[in-house]
């Protein structure tokens, strides 16, 4: 009879592999993750429904323990059986395991089909150690790339111009590239790594100067990071030396250069080596975003020709030169190549009076241009932009870095926590919003600023969103073109714009009637706490993607009360995790209140909750780890955890 022992682990079901492991009779099965913590144990078979990773397997009999080290994937079955008993000593099975892991969890330096090599310039005071430059697989949880320090030891001997600080034999396919910046905060960017080719990173650290609040007062904080603004990114085909890459470097500084300044470089000759087979895909991509841009502001993209005055010559000059743009992206594209191609033949198409949906992106553009039209090929295709981990950041955290894309990983902590309201389209939606925010500001008095007081009380995103229809609405905008012009200045997506759309209508309706009803303008907010007495507010920031850490004391417990958290699933998307705070006090607290601090992506970020005999809860949906604070000002306590450090907590709250 054989005996079959299931566990099941705490991640989302959607991000587990199942590792089944059968023993010998009379032996013990147990499974320890890579930081030897036990995750099931059974007898002669073993199921076990685990997070991707590496697993160590121990078969435990009177005589001997056997080891093995394996890994698992998501959505896939891993089947081990326990090998013949060895004759090794325990000593020797140790460093087995230990080789096992170490060569498991090893990087890249086999080779993969291409190269991501980052370039770090550097000031005379030399390289910061905290500027923590990662490459991760695009939206995957995980450990981050590593770097061969033997290729990089080997390309140092070879050039002393460029400096190099890391080389990486990936898979073909796009990387999310991580890097502290000048303001101490994380960024991102995408990076494509190109089959055949070697993607060669120039980036550039810098000095920047941030005040921070220190209660009253303000001081200046100093942070080393790396300046997005001045990357440079090219590739060149992998059997190519490093040091290739500079003349293919010069170009691309000089395009990007015109992208980020609404300029043009192209004349004949420039144009006559970007269109050759042979020359850099992303040079091509960077040539066809500067056509692209200029045609939209009605300037001409070249050097040698003014753009036309007249109707029909300028239609044939436009229609000229986006098609030598579409040429520049429609080849075939290889694996690995950005999706900013994709983009950008969908946006000359639709210029060409061609209609061409645009596909599901399978990460964050690399330029800021390609974003602006991928926006606007949301509308056509409301799926094109998925609701992932980096395109929620680009959505709610881009930094101003042109021309590249880059965002704060940290600006997606909070999820959705009310799904929309209105039953009609976006046109509608947003159409119902104008008309619910023009009464209220009739409401307030011609000339009165009262009405912005009103939107003030409402939660930051519903406001800002009002705000911005109204003023677009103001300039006689169609119903159609309203909707585009509110996604491209908020730079959401139109499915995203839906979403916030359907809230914002709510809670502007939600004043409407307050003040219609005589209800105070204080008590539209909510529960949302007022000027907080907490001492941790007086501290200033010492970590700026997680802005509550070491601010409240460090402690879970003090005082005779205790703050924990539990994690459950959210069913409208996996990918999102259900918090629930608590805080036990070992007495009665009827009467006093528990103030909430959650990480400022959250709105409100800063709530009061009234103790319910001994308990204060509070739940939300978040979207990757933070340090949580709570005050107790009867008790004049605070309370401080670490969602990323509970134990239990599913891989979207530690690893993100």
């Amino acid at each position: 009879m054989v005996m079959m022992e299931t566990a099941v682990s705490t991640s989302d079901a959607s991000e587990l592999g199942t590792l089944i492991v059968k023993g010998h009779p009379g032996s013990e099965i147990r499974i320890l993750d890579q930081n030897f913590g036990l995750r099931g144990k059974g007898t002669v078979l073993l199921r076990l429904d685990l997070a991707p990773g590496l697993y160590i397997i121990n078969w435990k009999t009177a005589e001997v323990i056997q080891k093995d080290v394996v890994r698992v994937n998501a959505g896939r079955e891993r089947h081990v059986e326990a090998p013949p008993p060895p004759a090794a000593t325990s000593s020797e099975l140790a460093a087995e395991t230990t080789a096992a892991l170490t060569d498991l969890s090893r990087p890249s330096e086999i080779r993969r089909g291409a190269d991501v090599v980052i370039l770090l310039d550097v000031p005379p005071a030399g390289r910061s150690p905290e500027l923590g430059i990662r490459l991760f697989a695009a939206d995957k949880l995980g450990t981050a790339m590593r770097s061969d320090v033997g290729a990089v030891r080997e390309a140092r001997d070879h050039t002393s111009d460029d400096p190099i600080a890391g080389v990486y034999h990936v898979a073909p396919g796009v990387y999310r590239l991580q890097y502290r910046g000048m303001t101490g905060e994380m960024l991102s960017q995408s990076v494509p790594a190109i089959a055949g080719r070697k993607t060669i990173l120039f980036l550039r650290q810098g000095e920047g100067h941030v005040l921070v609040s220190a209660g009253e007062t303000l001081e200046t904080r100093t942070y080393v990071g790396i300046d997005p603004g001045l990357a440079t990114m090219v590739s060149i085909p992998a059997g190519q030396p490093i040091a290739a890459h500079r003349e293919v470097t010069r170009t691309a500084s000089i395009l990007l250069s015109d992208l980020a300044n609404n300029r043009t470089s192209l004349g004949k000759d420039l144009m006559q080596s970007i269109e050759r087979a042979d020359c850099d895909p992303l040079l091509k991509l960077y040539a066809a975003g500067v056509i692209l841009s200029r045609l939209e502001r009605d300037m001409s993209p070249t050097l040698d020709q003014a753009y036309p005055t007249k109707r029909t010559e300028r239609r044939i000059f436009q229609a000229d030169w986006l098609r030598r743009a579409q040429r520049l992206v429609i080849r075939r594209a290889r694996k690995g190549w950005p999706v900013d191609f994709l983009v950008m033949r969908r946006r000359c198409a639709e210029d060409l009076r061609s209609r061409e949906k645009l596909p599901v992106l399978e990460s964050p553009p690399v330029l800021q241009a390609s974003w602006r039209w991928a926006i606007n090929g949301s509308f056509s295709n409301p799926r094109a932009i998925p609701e992932s981990f980096s395109f929620r950041g680009v959505e709610q955290g881009a930094v101003n870095a042109p021309p590249w894309l880059v965002w704060r990983p940290a600006a997606a902590k909070a999820g959705a926590t009310t799904q929309p309201v209105s039953s009609g389209g976006l046109v509608e939606t947003l159409d119902r919003l104008v008309v619910s925010t023009s009464a209220l500001i009739k409401m307030g008095g011609s000339g009165s600023e009262r009405w912005q007081d009103l939107l003030a009380f409402l939660p930051a995103e519903s406001s800002s969103l009002a705000n911005t229809a109204i003023q677009v609405a103001s300039q006689n905008t169609s119903p159609r073109d309203l909707s585009r012009q509110v996604a491209d200045t908020m730079q959401v997506s139109a499915r995203t714009l839906r979403s916030a759309a359907g809230q914002a209508l709510a809670d502007v309706d939600k004043a409407l009637n307050a003040v219609q009803t005589g209800q105070p303008i204080e008590e539209i907010a909510g529960p949302i706490a007022g000027r907080s007495s907490a001492p941790a507010l007086n501290r200033p920031v010492s970590y700026p993607d997680d802005p509550l850490r070491a601010r409240f004391g460090g402690k879970a417990s003090a005082n005779g009360a205790r703050l924990t958290a539990t994690f459950g699933p959210v069913k409208q998307n996996k990918a999102w995790v259900q918090v629930l705070l608590k805080v036990f006090s070992d007495r009665p607290a009827n009467g006093e209140v528990a103030e909430f601090f959650l990480h400022d992506t959250f709105d409100p970020d800063h709530l009061i909750v009234p103790f319910d005999g001994k308990v204060a809860q509070l739940k939300f949906v978040a979207y990757g780890g933070f340090t949580v604070g709570v005050w107790l000002p009867s008790r004049l306590t605070e309370l401080e955890l670490d969602l990323s450090t509970t134990p239990k907590a599913p891989s979207v709250i530690r690893n993100r």
